[in-house]
């Protein structure tokens, strides 16, 4: 697999990352069925290898998403959330501090 090829794996959705990774599998078990029959062995042994290499990239760009979708909701707050947990916790201190005054 060429360097280009592999970035656009990465832009891909893990669907359609798992949809070549099944396409890849299927090309290899023909490529091993025709390495057992002796066949162009030479060739096929080649492109057997390359076909495991692109296989096992392909997973681990699945892998590598699963895990960052496991990380999004735990990465931190943009400046926007946090400028909205700030009010919150103003509006809170002055209610707490208004219920003090007529408690009093």
């Amino acid at each position: 697999m060429k360097k280009t090829d592999f970035n656009e794996l990465k832009n891909l959705t893990i669907a359609d990352l798992l949809v070549k990774a099944d396409s890849f599998r299927k090309d290899l078990a023909d490529l091993v069925l025709a390495v057992s029959d002796k066949t162009n062995k030479g060739k096929d042994v080649k492109l057997a290898f390359k076909k495991r290499k692109d296989l096992a990239q392909v997973l681990t760009v699945v892998s590598q998403k699963r895990l960052l979708e496991k990380l999004q909701p735990k990465a931190e707050p943009t400046t926007e959330e946090k400028s909205v947990k700030v009010n919150k916790k103003i509006k809170i201190k002055k209610t707490k501090a208004v219920e003090e005054k007529g408690a009093q």
